[in-house]
């Protein structure tokens, strides 16, 4: 019975965090720059935007435009690697740890809350 009201729970987290976003009068994130975005943070260290292309399964071009609009919106920062200029590394920011803070508090009082949801 419980997996059946996972889906539900997972979509109405995913709502909430998008929901905020909007509250937020943020213009958002598209979907690409969302999963590039998670991707990163999920990780400690510093990623190249090739590995992220092949860890997510999608095109070089298209995480290279999702990653360029997150380093223009301040959520990542671009680093050259200086011993091969042409690798570059997508690296965290304040404002980017700053935003997944707010995701971590918003699971964090979904969760709290979801008891009081499936009664």
């Amino acid at each position: 019975m419980a997996s059946d009201t996972q889906p539900n729970i997972t979509a109405a987290l995913l709502r909430e965090i998008v929901a905020t976003m909007i509250r937020r009068d943020d213009p958002g994130l598209s979907v690409y720059q969302m999963a590039v975005f998670l991707t990163c943070y999920q990780d400690e260290g510093e990623q190249t935007v090739r590995g992220l292309a092949q860890q997510m399964g999608a095109s070089k071009a298209g995480i290279n435009r999702a990653f360029d609009k997150l380093v223009e919106r301040g959520l990542l920062a671009r680093r050259t690697d200086t011993a091969d200029g042409r690798a570059v590394y997508a690296a965290h920011t304040e404002a980017g740890a700053a935003l997944m803070a707010e995701f971590a508090d918003i699971a964090a009082t979904f969760h709290k809350q979801a008891p009081a949801r499936a009664a």
